[in-house]
């Protein structure tokens, strides 16, 4: 159950963890190139099913309740949402046809990835997660995780 304000922070700022299961992924590239593309594959799709959580649940859920408060402040995040899903295709597209000499290609997007996502998720932090905090009370916070909480479990549901 979400309390408040405190708890919203916390639930956005997990999907900071998405990042870091990129340099995992860069990690398992170093360890890993080409002789265990199995599990890099699967490190990949962990990154992905989460990344993709999260646009959807900000896209459908968050973002149109703000832009009924705050209207034009969270287009911007959508087209970012769209830029790291162009990233993750060019990656699978990469790895799933991945070999010693493209290696250092996908280091670099890797790294690429990387950055777009950790600007984005500063940016949410810094710009977005404010106007969630000034322009909602408490108890309309709760409402909305709990929307994602619903959001997130019907989802594994259907994956299960």
């Amino acid at each position: 159950m979400y309390r408040g304000k405190c708890e919203l922070t916390v639930a956005i700022c997990e999907h900071a963890s998405w990042s870091l299961l990129a340099l995992l992924c860069l990690n398992l590239l170093i360890l890993f190139v080409c002789s265990q593309i199995q599990v890099l594959e699967s490190t990949y799709y962990s990154l992905a099913e989460a990344l993709a959580m999260h646009c959807r649940i900000a896209d459908t859920i968050l973002f149109p309740e703000l832009a009924k408060r705050k209207p034009g402040v969270a287009e911007a995040y959508s087209v970012d949402h769209y830029k790291q899903g162009q990233r993750l295709t060019q990656l699978h597209d990469l790895i799933s046809t991945l070999n010693e000499a493209k290696t250092t290609e996908l280091f670099l997007q890797v790294y690429r990835f990387t950055a777009l996502d950790t600007e984005h998720v500063e940016k949410e932090e810094e710009h977005l997660l404010p106007h969630f905090l000034v322009n909602f009370a408490d108890h309309e916070l709760v409402n909305l995780m709990k929307k994602v909480e619903t959001a997130q479990a019907n989802a594994k549901l259907i994956q299960g």
